[in-house]
């Protein structure tokens, strides 16, 4: 198959481009260092043992691993074999797995060694599961108890030749399990052809022209490749969440780019600003101020005790789905001449997007939107830009195109308005009508205070900008007046003290005196899932018990 037949599917594209820069760095974790070329063929190899085991076009296989290689060379090969990927939430307990491992129909599942003992208390009730594929060294000597069906990971490398090219269709089916805040993870279904156009973006911020075809993709690939310039990204973000598998390792790898992962299992500021001047990061993947912050009193740390922090390697940092605040943002333009890009959408589709640099100042939630972005009403009623009238965000480019089994969630989430069928997750807002948008919150975390609409993420955008605070999180909690009343649930800055009295006035300085929090509960730290969004379980027994 030559490169300008190519279809645009993830395992078509990566093959033309493993093909084209094979001696070029594709991964970096640790000490491991994996050409194109070796990354390819490791994934073909597996690909051929895992076609032995059944997969093949639509075939579903759970992946359970932190960021590593191995992840994204199982992924590849479940693409090569036209196979669908299933990302699994590392954190998932044994209830959690099973039901999300029964929901998405797996048949095989993929997993670090960490995670053999929480598969084996599960896997009497996975009769649909039937071969488990372990990653790393065994603490078992690689018995296996308890799961049957076993493979090792290497072995069925080093046992196996590379599998065959084959045709692909770019309406082959890619699913991504999200649990958003609430409720059970649900299958996000979107198809290759438009994974791969919503993630060739990175073009631009190169002031290069958007590939549209596989063969223009490869050409500049190459040309970022022979020029020094292709990007080397350190992905701060897990694997499990589309900022970290979609805009950390895809939109590099369709740069010809290297990817860099961290090896701790926890969130270390230290290992990853170490890593950024080791490697000399051109591009950093982050979750808001839940990775932005603690990084940057890193730095500040740093320079206190006289150590060098050159950040002068980094031209971009890639943000999404957590609050990035404009103060937290200087800080960094201050530090290095950068681009920051803050993405506003979900994993149902993206909305719009923020720059700043340092001559586009930046900004704390507000947004461009895209062009084809329409806001709605309660009812699905078209609100004009600039109408002053908040509404719920609207996209329809290279939008899912529905949820894994769900067909009430696809019609409540998926709706078709004028003959043209968008994404509506549920996030509520402004557009003026230059098409800055203003993001108030998702629907869903709302608090009604007397009668009074109030926006979660509104008032802890304001809570964050405080200088004690290094970070917030606001819920409802039950109040016999109001129904609800406001709660800031506060992590103060090493060494500073929450003056509730100081904090309630800064806010009101900003907002609406109805928007001011009642309680501002002071906690040792936001629990936040890997992803960087809040923990509401968490929340609400610290707010429960507070107040």
């Amino acid at each position: 198959m030559s490169v300008t037949q190519t279809p645009w599917h993830l395992a078509s594209v990566f093959e033309s481009l493993a093909d084209a820069v094979p001696d070029r760095i594709a991964s970096i974790h640790g000490t491991n260092r994996r050409t194109y070329r070796a990354f390819e063929d490791r994934a073909a190899r597996l690909a051929t043992a895992l076609a032995g085991m059944g997969v093949g076009h639509e075939t579903k296989v759970a992946l359970l691993m932190r960021n590593c290689p191995e992840y994204k060379e199982a992924q590849f090969a479940i693409f090569k074999n036209r196979g669908i990927s299933i990302n699994v939430n590392f954190r998932y307990k044994g209830e959690e797995l099973l039901y999300l491992l029964s929901d998405s129909d797996s048949v095989i599942v993929v997993f670090q060694d960490e995670f053999h003992d929480v598969l084996a208390e599960i896997a009497a009730d996975l009769p649909g599961v039937r071969a488990f594929i372990r990653v790393g060294d065994a603490s078992d000597g690689g018995v296996g108890k308890g799961l049957s069906g076993l493979h090792d990971f290497e072995t069925l490398i080093a046992t196996h030749g590379p599998a065959p090219r084959i045709d692909r269709s770019p309406r082959d089916t890619v699913i991504n399990y999200t649990g958003g805040t609430t409720g059970l993870p649900k299958g996000v279904m979107i198809d290759q052809e438009a994974s791969v156009r919503l993630y060739c973006f990175g073009y631009e911020f190169y002031g290069l022209p958007t590939p549209q075809t596989t063969a223009d993709l490869v050409a500049a690939a190459t040309g970022l490749a022979k020029a020094g310039t292709a990007p080397v990204c350190l992905v701060c973000v897990p694997y499990i969440h589309n900022t970290g598998s979609g805009v950390g390792h895809t939109m590099t790898t369709l740069m010809g780019g290297t990817v860099v992962t961290l090896t701790g299992k926890s969130f270390d500021p230290a290992e990853v600003l170490s890593t950024i001047l080791r490697e000399r990061v051109t591009q950093l993947v982050i979750v808001g101020d839940a990775i932005a912050k603690p990084l940057l009193l890193e730095i500040e740390a740093r320079e206190r005790a006289g150590e060098p922090c050159d950040l002068s390697s980094l031209r971009l940092i890639a943000s999404a789905g957590v609050m990035w605040s404009k103060e937290v943002k200087q800080a960094f333009l201050d530090r290095g001449d950068m681009t920051l890009i803050d993405f506003f959408g979900a994993t149902e589709g993206g909305m719009g997007m923020s720059r700043s640099s340092r001559t586009e100042p930046p900004t704390t939630a507000k947004f461009r939107a895209r062009p084809s972005v329409k806001l709605l009403d309660d009812d699905g009623n078209e609100i004009p830009w600039g109408s002053g009238r908040p509404g719920r965000f609207a996209a329809r480019e290279n939008i899912p195109f529905g949820y894994y089994k769900s067909e009430e969630r696809t019609n409540a989430a998926f709706r078709t308005f004028g003959g043209v069928r968008y994404s509506v997750p549920g996030d509520y807002g402004f557009i003026a009508a230059d098409g800055e948008m203003t993001v108030l919150g998702r629907g869903s975390s709302c608090i009604n205070t007397g009668g009074e609409k109030v926006f979660a993420e509104e008032v802890e955008s304001v809570v964050k900008r405080h200088d004690a605070v290094l970070d917030c999180l606001v819920i409802g909690v039950p109040d016999d007046r109001f129904g609800s009343a406001v709660a800031a649930l506060v992590a103060p800055k090493p060494g500073v003290r929450i003056e509730s009295d100081e904090l309630a006035d800064f806010v009101r300085s900003v907002l609406s005196g109805y928007k001011v929090p009642k309680y501002f509960i002071e906690v040792p730290g936001v629990q936040r899932g890997p992803n960087g969004k809040p923990d509401y379980q968490w929340a609400k027994a610290a707010a429960g018990i507070a107040a």
